[in-house]
């Protein structure tokens, strides 16, 4: 029997509170998952995770004996590995003190070479500028005669053009003249 139908059996004299009590029971039977475990379940449930735990423990505490001493065999290896990556860099630091050093003479040494190269390249083209000045100068020189050789054949070519249209336009109205005679000529012709 459920608990909503004992209260209203309870109460069946007042039936507005019977019924009023009966449904608040229900929803909350309704709400109440049917899988709750228990009192009983929930002693065997405690003691079964008691012994996984103590299973746990034991295996844990058997681990962290294992992994120490892996731990330990794996410290040794370091550092011995440590020492001997030490003794590298020494050997290494040596070699590359050597190198530097080698590298700063080449480099002292390159210097002065190129200072010299510097200086002789500076002397070619103050050289080279003197030569181009004048080379310049000839030829603003020369660009001047030819302007001036080109500006008298420019007029000369002018008047020769001047002449040209002028003997032209003096034969053109001589041809005109007499078209024009022979059309007046022809027009007597059909006038006459």
């Amino acid at each position: 029997m459920s608990i909503a139908l004992e209260v209203y059996e309870a109460f069946k004299d007042d039936a507005n509170k019977a019924q009023v009590l009966a449904s608040a029971f229900e929803r909350l039977e309704g709400r109440i998952p049917s899988n709750v475990a228990t009192s009983e379940q929930l002693d065997v449930a405690r003691m079964e995770l008691q012994k996984a735990i103590e299973q746990l423990r034991g295996e844990t505490h058997e681990m962290d004996g294992r992994i120490q001493t892996q731990l330990k065999e794996m410290d040794g290896r370091l550092t011995k590995e440590i020492a001997q990556i030490r003794n590298e860099m020494h050997e290494m630091d040596g070699r590359l003190t050597k190198e530097i050093a080698q590298i700063r003479n080449e480099m002292h040494e390159m210097d002065g070479r190129l200072t010299k190269e510097i200086a002789h390249l500076r002397n070619e083209m103050h050289e080279m500028d003197g030569r181009l000045t004048k080379e310049i100068a000839q030829l603003r020189s020369d660009m001047h005669e030819m302007d001036g050789r080109l500006t008298k054949e420019i007029e000369h070519l002018r008047s020769e053009q001047k002449a040209a249209f002028a003997r032209q336009t003096g034969w053109l109205a001589g041809l005109l003249a007499v078209q024009l005679g022979a059309i007046a000529a022809l027009m007597q012709v059909i006038a006459g």
